[in-house]
């Protein structure tokens, strides 16, 4: 699978959001990408910009071991070297990712 930048995502593509080992949300795209000159951090411009809207935000108590309950379903579908499909933002696809938005989903409540 090709690299997928994220200009290359599309409305309605979902996001983890993972804070170490946990996973500390869940975010949908929700615009075209976009580019911007408005400084946003001290440590650099980052001109590149996609909009996206959270659907689950998981309070620290909440959040979710990625290696005990998401790491398993992506290894099922990537393999072990799932890391190097995650560093390149490469898209989970099918039943499984539908499984992980469920569970941060069911970690919410």
């Amino acid at each position: 699978m090709p690299l997928l930048k994220p200009r290359e995502w599309k409305i309605g593509d979902f996001l983890l959001l993972k804070i170490s080992a946990q996973v500390a949300g869940l975010a949908h795209v929700s615009g075209d990408y976009f580019l911007s000159e408005e400084k946003l951090w001290e440590n650099g411009a980052f001109p590149f910009r996609v909009p996206v809207e959270f659907d689950v935000v998981l309070p620290v108590k909440q959040r979710i071991l990625f290696k005990e309950r998401i790491k398993p379903l992506v290894v099922s579908s990537w393999g072990p070297r799932y890391g190097v499909r995650i560093l390149n933002k490469d898209i989970l696809e099918g039943s499984i990712a539908g499984q992980i938005i469920a569970e941060v989903k069911l970690g919410s409540k």
